[in-house]
């Protein structure tokens, strides 16, 4: 009796293997090995029974009696059905290569992204990392300046042995933080989180041209000192570089809905978007 079920399923596989490969759709984000709790190694006869018993355990028929909530009726229901389309893929050799193609399309551009994403985080603490030292070495640069003022009053008094230490510790300190590494953009990929690309369009039919150093001096005035401003010839259109990722941040949050309320130009709204978009 065995022999002649397991005959009749192979009949009817052989039968409607050509309508699964036209029938069947399938998301190839879907592991339809983890589907079937078998892996890529697993022999036909396995997958068959690995089917089998799942599909006894989703039917209807056993979900009738199980007196689940309708939510999880659902989920079963839906669960059955991925298990069929599980089936028809593994079984059908030109199906199952289609989709372990696309899987593993998918599977790497989800790696290389993430790894882009851990990558462009790290630029980005290395960076603010190095504003924050630019920050530290300011006011240790302002504390000198403090004593140098001092050093002046000195003189004024006659405290020439003391004016003689503070000056020899002023031009030391200077020498040390020209040593230092200051915040640059010498790194092409600390400099892509610097830069945005802005465009811009008319608030009214009559507004005028925007000049490139219009446009320079009106966003060092609205978010900070730029770098860098290329505005391309008879369009609408820039590139610019700040030197802070605060100035970045406070230009991207500057949205074009935000600017009907409160306008950067009273000619133009602007749309700032990172390079990598």
């Amino acid at each position: 009796m065995k022999e002649k079920d397991a005959t009749q399923e192979d009949l009817e596989s052989q039968e409607s293997k050509s309508k699964r490969t036209i029938k069947t759709k399938y998301d190839p984000e879907v592991n339809y090995f983890d589907v079937l709790e078998v892996n890529e190694n697993s022999t036909l006869k396995e997958i068959k029974r690995s089917y089998r018993k799942l599909t006894r355990k989703y039917h209807p028929d056993a979900l009738a009696q199980a007196n689940l909530t309708d939510e999880q009726l659902k989920k079963a229901e839906e669960k059955h059905h991925l298990i069929s389309i599980a089936r028809d893929i593994l079984l059908d050799e030109t199906l199952k290569k289609e989709w372990q193609t696309k899987h593993r399309a998918i599977l790497e551009r989800k790696k290389k992204a993430e790894a882009e994403t851990a990558e462009r985080r790290i630029m980005r603490e290395r960076l603010e990392a190095r504003e924050a030292e630019a920050a530290k070495q300011d006011n240790q640069l302002s504390s000198y300046e403090q004593k140098m003022a001092l050093a002046k009053h000195i003189r004024e008094t006659g405290g020439y042995a003391e004016l003689d230490v503070i000056q020899r510790e002023y031009e030391q300190q200077q020498r040390h933080l020209s040593k230092k590494s200051v915040v640059t953009t010498e790194n092409t990929k600390d400099t892509e989180l610097l830069t945005l690309k802005v465009v811009w369009k008319k608030r009214h039919a009559d507004a005028k041209k925007l000049s490139s150093k219009a446009l320079k001096v009106l966003l060092e005035d609205k978010f900070g000192p730029l770098d860098h401003c290329l505005k391309t010839s008879g369009k609408r259109l820039a590139i610019i570089q700040f030197s802070s990722l605060k100035s970045v941040s406070t230009a991207l949050a500057c949205s074009m809905e935000k600017q009907r309320e409160h306008p950067l130009h009273p000619s133009f709204y602007f749309k700032f978007t990172s390079m990598s978009q």
